[in-house]
């Protein structure tokens, strides 16, 4: 008998503490990111509503971890191109008439062209370049910046100021999103924005890749 009430107490016991939710930790979430169980780029709660937008989204973020060689070989007249982000450049190659480059690595001092030909199938694509019109077909022009991070569900978002320009962080899907340059203490997104959603991992080796190679270059030089 005695085992039967213990049983019934701890059976109480679990049912409450399932029945209470966890504090949310942003308030600028309106839902939680989806999670994935594969290693390929996560697919948004809003591309299941299948939107020609959403779709088109998802099938550029799918191009993120395809090698550097690749991407070239379908895009001969694609070129390599810098973005401007804090405190460094963002190395991407495409064609800009496209609408959107392919990110491969940030740095201060390398050149993408030259490392480009060295690891042309050991650099992943680490993210996509292009505008908030397209990789965030959620949101309208002149939205506030609260809206728009609820409106794609936003993460962890930051409105970081620097000396000219603006730019907004935020992870969205698993991929961290760089918003910008904007107008000093602008209040709302525009369309036309520019938009980096990288993964960061990837981004990071491609990082230590590059820089290990920079280091070995400038090693040999001196010998």
């Amino acid at each position: 008998m005695k085992k039967l009430l213990a049983l019934f107490i701890s059976a109480i016991l679990l049912l409450s503490l399932a029945a209470c939710g966890s504090p949310a930790t942003n308030k600028l979430t309106t839902r939680p990111t989806p999670e994935t169980t594969t290693a390929a780029p996560p697919v948004s709660e809003t591309s299941k509503e299948a939107s020609p937008a959403a779709e088109g989204r998802e099938e550029l973020l799918r191009e993120i971890g395809r090698p550097l060689g690749e991407i070239r070989n379908e895009h001969p007249g694609g070129e390599f191109l810098s973005l401007v982000l804090p405190g460094f450049a963002g190395e991407c190659f495409g064609d800009p008439a496209a609408g959107y480059t392919y990110y491969f690595f940030g740095t201060q001092y390398l050149d993408i062209g030259e490392i480009g030909a060295e690891f042309r199938d050991g650099l992943p694509c680490a993210g996509i370049a292009s505008t908030i019109g397209v990789l965030f077909p959620e949101a309208a022009d002149g939205m506030g910046l609260e809206a728009f991070a609820q409106a794609i569900a936003a993460t962890e978002c930051a409105n970081l100021d620097y000396p000219w320009n603006d730019y907004i962080r935020f992870q969205w899907n698993g991929l961290e999103a760089w918003v910008g340059p904007t107008p000093k203490d602008a209040e709302t997104i525009r369309l036309g924005d520019p938009v980096l959603l990288s993964d960061r991992q990837i981004e990071i080796d491609n990082m230590q890749l590059t820089d290990d190679w920079a280091s070995e270059n400038l090693h040999r030089k001196f010998q």
